[in-house]
């Protein structure tokens, strides 16, 4: 069965459930994508914006035969809402089942699931998934990071979740041991950008431009050199020096910023990132 013709399935559409959502309705037909959400005012804008299928109750969306469920609600309600999906006693459990709560491990996805089982005497050829997405998926340059439990249905279901979020950014598989870096760089990053270039244009404003240019000039530059990174595929360092004349401005700047500790305090951050997200993913 080609990508196309899939069914798949949302649970919460909140702004990163909503952004996956926008990205699969250009992969497959709205007609077969499946929303359903206690905020009534989100469905209808989906349904009215991009042709989404909205559904009122867990029972109803099982009822579509949906291939691919993507769990999009907040990590404390995830497990929850997984038990209540078998609780519906249907057998039409998705093949694939997809989290993108920080913090909830495929142990225990896992793990609800065979609870509800082992009390029921049933089987299932249910695969988990986790996703780790960040918010530049919304407007398609999102880095998203996929974990799953090797089996030898694996590479089909990897190449299936590549091609539906292909509208959402670059998608990567890691190994489940890596989620919590995945989530301090680029889950939490965006953040660090956005503060880096909010900085930069306060020095643009107090230099005396305009704050729209100083936006548009920081943003930009950031941009612009994320690509160079991307497409030459050089060492940063090797890039940096190579703006670095010998004595000029940017040697200047640069030696200012390492002597306010900048390289340190985002290692810092990001150390502050793994550990929470590890915290969470333990204490879950």
């Amino acid at each position: 069965m080609n990508i196309q013709k899939k069914k798949v399935a949302f649970i919460g559409c909140g702004v990163m459930g909503g952004a996956l959502v926008k990205a699969v309705a250009k992969v497959i037909s709205p007609s077969n994508i499946f929303v359903c959400d206690h905020n009534i005012d989100k469905l209808d804008k989906l349904a009215t914006e991009i042709g989404v299928i909205p559904v009122a109750n867990y029972t109803e969306l099982l009822s579509k035969n949906v291939d691919f469920l993507f769990l999009a609600s907040k990590p404390q309600y995830i497990c929850e809402i997984l038990s209540d999906i078998y609780k519906t006693k249907t057998n039409k459990i998705p093949e694939v089942i997809i989290s993108i709560a920080a913090g909830i491990t495929l142990k225990q996805l896992h793990d609800t699931e065979k609870k509800y089982l082992s009390e029921n005497n049933l089987q299932t050829n249910t695969s988990f998934v986790r996703l780790m997405p960040n918010t530049p998926a919304q407007i398609g340059e999102g880095m998203i990071a996929l974990s799953i439990n090797e089996s030898d249905k694996t590479h089909q279901i990897v190449t299936d979740i590549k091609a539906l979020l292909e509208k959402a950014g670059k998608t990567e598989q890691v190994s489940e041991k890596l989620m919590d870096a995945v989530t301090a760089i680029s889950g939490s990053g965006p953040a660090y950008v956005y503060l880096f270039i909010e900085a930069l244009a306060d020095a643009a404003v107090a230099f005396g431009m305009s704050r729209k240019n100083a936006y548009t000039f920081a943003a930009q530059t950031v941009k612009g050199s994320a690509a160079m990174v991307i497409k030459t595929e050089k060492h940063p360092g090797l890039l940096k020096d190579a703006v670095c004349s010998p004595g000029g401005t940017t040697i200047a700047a640069v030696e200012a910023l390492e002597d306010f500790g900048m390289r340190r305090a985002i290692q810092k951050g990001a150390q502050a990132a793994f550990e929470k997200s590890f915290k969470m993913s333990n204490n879950s």
